[in-house]
């Protein structure tokens, strides 16, 4: 038996969705947790019966102390940017995009040459639109740009673009949804010091996001969540821990 009591962790995080406390479904893991942090906190009230005798005034004659289980604060952070945890990060709901293939015609009011228009699809390809060459054409994403200058195209009329897409599979995320995350969370883990496994349980979490998301940033990006546990029906505490 290794009776090493050191703690060096490697685990895998898991998160599960809950509706008016309950968990819908289950959990799903969100991939490489960097950091995962846990603040149980509590507060002591005293009280003191102080004297107002001529003898012995102001002294304590009794003295009784409260103490009280206040909050667990849990902090984590994470690399993995897939769909599940971008929409808790902006506490948002998602939906899947459908591969389709197609072509449409759409008109572009009043265009202006030079700038860009939003098309109705994705994956845009093979544009044309009549009078006009086809290196004055751009597309940026869903964004259409005719060149200034550019023949067929008279500024502040009506434009009609035809064109091919193919979405492809994908996703997208609305964000700021909800005002909170609600989540039950495992930690399923091995204590690299004993080899021993480790299980950390909360039955209730409410997360929000903390920090910012910089897009543009040199190293790869990191989601950080804050939040509290709280205390489900049963439990003693806010939280287990279980190595075995």
């Amino acid at each position: 038996m290794n009776n090493n009591g050191g703690l060096n962790l490697a685990g895998d995080l898991m998160i599960g969705e809950l509706v008016n406390g309950i968990l819908t479904g289950g959990y799903f893991p969100v991939g490489n947790t960097t950091s995962f942090t846990v603040s149980p906190s509590a507060t002591t009230e005293t009280k003191k019966r102080i004297s107002k005798q001529k003898a012995d005034y102001g002294n304590a004659l009794d003295t009784i102390s409260r103490s009280e289980q206040e909050e667990t604060k849990i902090s984590f952070e994470l690399n993995d940017l897939h769909k599940e945890n971008l929409n808790k990060w902006l506490l948002g709901s998602s939906t899947d995009l459908a591969a389709s293939t197609g072509s449409n015609v759409f008109t572009v009011a009043a265009m202006q040459r030079g700038q860009f228009y939003e098309l109705p699809h994705l994956g845009v390809s093979n544009v044309v639109i009549a009078g006009v060459n086809a290196e004055d054409i751009t597309i940026d994403g869903d964004m259409l740009r005719v060149a200034v200058g550019a023949a067929g195209v008279v500024d502040g009329e009506d434009v009609t673009v035809n064109y091919d897409y193919d979405v492809g599979d994908g996703f997208t995320v609305e964000g700021g949804v909800f005002a909170k995350k609600d989540v039950a969370i495992k930690l399923i883990g091995k204590n690299r010091v004993n080899n021993k496994n480790i299980i950390f349980a909360a039955a209730k979490a409410e997360l929000m996001p903390s920090g910012d998301i910089d897009l543009f940033s040199d190293d790869f990006v990191s989601l950080k969540f804050d939040g509290l546990l709280y205390k489900p029906v049963g439990w003693n505490g806010h939280f287990k821990y279980t190595q075995r």
